[in-house]
């Protein structure tokens, strides 16, 4: 015995371990203010601080802007790609604003066959719409598509030829609209699409001809909105002529008096084209395979169809559609007013 210790006796104890705190690897960064920016190639930076979101910036030559949002270096990135799968990308290991930036390619591992269909910040709790070009999608919880190795997670799948995953926006309101690539719009409730961690989906909108063209989610009450080409933003209120059920046909196609929005009508202004001329504007898709009047009077040069009647124009656009028209200039005065 020494030290009235004997010698051989144990000197520790035996205990029940205590809960240990876990600690995000968010909480060991540095929390600043970042501005990030992906260009329609897939470079990406994060510009220190909040900059102005119109500012100009300086890109390769051949590309230009695509994504711009602020953000914090705690914040992690989502990707959608079109082949259904989620990337997810820490904020703080973006390259500085110096430079033109990286490829995101080389931060996860997408295809290079693949596009780019949305970057945002993740927000747990919230909920997603995915759909894909084949008119198929449901409703997901975000917090279920956030992938944890590079290679992503698969959430919307898509197989056949041509068919690639198109529409990733928030969920808010009550109402679907959708719209196809043959300019009718859908509108029904947003309790007939079903929650799910993965999968196909189901039908949105049933199409004779063409897919999805873009889809989104509203409040019924405050109406549809969207911008027309020379960015005024346009609510329709009274939806009762696009209402029906999911998987539907879709409304009637407005063609003259009051047009439905178009692909990118929904969310997306800086993707809109356009111009405008005499008493009317045409919208002309750079494939030059569709034209649409949203307003107008007087009468088509060289076609003898009055502005005035929807159904002569009607029949003139639908027999036109399928032929590479070029902008075409409108006779009559412009409509005050409008």
């Amino acid at each position: 015995m020494i030290d009235g210790v004997k010698r051989g006796q144990r000197l520790t104890t035996f205990e029940t371990a205590g809960e240990v705190e876990d600690v995000p690897i968010e909480a060991m960064i540095d929390r600043e203010p970042i501005t990030v920016v992906c260009s329609q190639m897939g470079w990406i930076r994060a510009m220190t601080g909040h900059i102005d979101l119109n500012r100009e910036l300086k890109f390769k030559d051949g590309d230009g802007p695509r994504f711009i949002f602020h953000a914090e270096t705690t914040d992690r990135l989502l990707v959608f790609g079109s082949n259904g799968r989620f990337y997810t990308v820490s904020a703080a290991n973006l390259p500085g604003g110096r430079g033109m930036g990286e490829p995101l390619r080389l931060m996860v591992d997408l295809p290079n066959e693949v596009q780019i269909v949305s970057l945002f910040i993740h927000k747990p709790g919230r909920k997603l719409l995915v759909a894909s070009t084949a008119g198929d999608g449901f409703v997901v919880l975000e917090d279920e598509v956030v992938a944890q190795t590079r290679s992503g997670k698969q959430v919307l799948n898509v197989r056949g030829e041509g068919v690639a995953a198109l529409v990733c926006h928030p969920v808010s309101g009550d109402s679907v609209a959708t719209v196809g690539e043959n300019r009718k719009v859908l509108v029904f409730g947003l309790d007939e699409l079903p929650e799910m961690g993965r999968g196909k989906g189901v039908r949105l909108q049933k199409y004779k001809d063409g897919g999805l063209s873009d889809a989104t989610t509203f409040e019924r009450a405050a109406g549809l909105s969207w911008q027309d080409p020379a960015g005024r933003t346009r609510t329709e209120v009274d939806l009762a002529e696009w209402t029906g059920k999911r998987a539907g046909l879709a409304g009637w196609r407005r063609v003259a008096s009051r047009a439905t929005p178009s692909s990118t009508d929904l969310l997306d202004p800086a993707l809109r084209w356009g111009q405008s001329s005499g008493s009317a504007v045409i919208q002309t898709p750079p494939s030059g395979r569709r034209v649409r009047i949203i307003t107008g009077s007087g009468s088509l040069p060289g076609t003898g169809v009055n502005l005035n009647r929807p159904s002569s124009v009607a029949r003139t656009m639908t027999a036109s559609c399928n032929a590479k028209l070029a902008p075409m200039q409108m006779r009559g005065p412009s409509p005050k007013g409008r």
